[in-house]
């Protein structure tokens, strides 16, 4: 007990020092558990990455390394975009269908009898591509119909010309005659004949209701250009009319609208076959009887001949030219009409130019309406409308097409000629190029190249 309360008493003597080297011993202690701990940690983390990075190396070093999930995830969403946009579509396309016939609809001079049976023939207009025909008395009714249609035609155009072919309307048009030979048949017209002019008609139709309506003689127009001339000579120097459009030179459709493509389209190594009847290429494809009528989608537009397929399932395309004599104020107006037709139009090109005076000519001319104007004038009557020098009217030519949509079917779309022009000119996707080489490590050289890079001079002196 002596000699332990000997050491007792040392410790408590010396229990500062003794008391450092206890926390030291502890520190020791504790210092190497967590230096070995970490170690542990350190060493499982760099097997983890080490790993991970094996891995990535693995995939990068494949040309083309397989991702089924991404893809098939990207190709279900695109076909999901695809679905919905066929749907709008498929929605806009009856809805236009169900416009143009609501706005262009058969003459009321037609029997009700033949309107039943176009109407319900007129479902796909593709009845009489398989062979079927419209009763012959029905076709010697519209032959009989389509010639006396077109008086009513140009007299609300404002068109008109006496027995000796003189112009005694407000609106000057020379051969405006013509118009009839395309709809003139020497016998009974063919159902194909009856159903393209029919379609002829319509556009003829909305041409005339264009300038019309550009022209616009209401009441109220007519009541703004002032008082009426009564004078004789006064009321010959209103030959034209009090009109924005004086004069039509040209209305054409079709074959006659454009200039056919040297390309000969459709010619040696087309395929013509008009397939099995109802077929879904058959209804794309031009017949023999609609040749020269529609165009392709082409900027310019060429003509489709028989054997080739309309570039969209959707519509048929037409084209349309009209040249006229128009006051250039009424020009917005005019395209605007285009725009708003009951076969809205889309215009293409746009030409004007100044009018040419003429020297000398029949009554209507531009010099036989100066010499009526000044006498017009001495008698005391004004009049705005003589085609005089420094006036506002100039020579207008517009060229555009009209889609004439074809009767709705969603199992066409997308199958027209430009959507297979358009896939076979998709660009292939380019293969994936083989991974970079690792590059060498910092205290690595790269190792020397056994040839000198030759520079280009000297491959050109090479080459020489």
């Amino acid at each position: 007990m002596d000699k332990l309360g000997i050491v007792l008493d040392g410790m408590k003597k010396y229990h500062f020092w003794v008391l450092c080297g206890a926390i030291v011993a502890v520190g020791l202690v504790g210092w190497g558990w967590a230096k070995d701990d970490l170690a542990d940690r350190y060493d499982s983390r760099e097997r983890k990455l080490s790993a991970l990075f094996n891995k990535l190396e693995g995939i990068c070093g494949q040309p083309q390394h397989p991702n089924e999930k991404v893809v098939d995830s990207k190709k279900n969403r695109i076909d999901n975009i695809q679905d919905g946009l066929k749907t709008k579509v498929a929605k806009a396309w009856k809805w236009l269908k169900r416009e143009q016939d609501k706005n262009n609809k058969l003459a009321a001079e037609l029997s009700a009898g033949f309107k039943e049976e176009f109407e319900s023939f007129k479902a796909g207009l593709d009845d009489w591509r398989n062979g079927d025909d419209l009763p012959s008395s029905f076709r010697a009714e519209y032959q009989n119909f389509i010639g006396q249609h077109f008086d009513g035609l140009f007299e609300a155009l404002g068109v008109g010309s006496d027995g000796d072919g003189k112009d005694t309307g407000i609106v000057k048009w020379e051969g405006h005659d013509q118009i009839r030979e395309r709809f003139s048949w020497s016998q009974v017209p063919s159902t194909a004949q009856v159903v393209m002019a029919q379609e002829d008609l319509w556009v003829y139709e909305a041409l005339f209701k264009i300038i019309g309506n550009t022209n616009g003689l209401s009441p109220e127009s007519e009541a703004e250009e002032g008082a009426e001339d009564t004078d004789a000579e006064a009321a010959g120097a209103l030959a034209y009319g009090p009109v924005a459009i004086k004069e039509i030179v040209a209305l054409q459709i079709g074959q006659d609208a454009i200039a056919e493509k040297a390309s000969g389209k459709g010619a040696e190594g087309e395929d013509n076959d008009s397939g099995s009847p109802g077929g879904g290429a058959d209804k794309l494809k031009v017949r023999p009887e609609e040749a020269g009528r529609y165009v392709d989608a082409d900027v310019p537009p060429g003509l489709l001949n028989p054997g080739e397929r309309h570039p969209f399932a959707e519509y048929k395309i037409m084209p349309i030219r009209m040249q006229l004599t128009i006051d250039q104020m009424k020009v917005p107006r005019l395209l605007t009409e285009c725009a708003n037709s009951s076969m809205p139009i889309e215009v293409t090109r746009v030409q004007f130019r100044p009018c040419k005076e003429e020297s000398s000519g029949e009554a209507g001319s531009a010099g036989a309406g100066r010499g009526r104007a000044a006498r017009a004038r001495r008698k005391g009557a004004v009049s705005s409308n003589v085609l005089k020098r420094g006036e506002t009217h100039v020579s207008l030519t517009i060229e555009g097409v009209i889609c004439i949509y074809n009767s709705p079917d969603t199992n066409l779309l997308g199958t027209g000629a430009a959507a297979e022009q358009a896939a076979e000119t998709e660009p292939e996707t380019p293969a994936a190029e083989p991974a970079p080489e690792t590059p060498p490590a910092k205290d690595q050289q790269p190792e020397a190249s056994p040839e000198e890079p030759k520079t280009p001079a000297s491959d050109e002196a090479a080459s020489d």
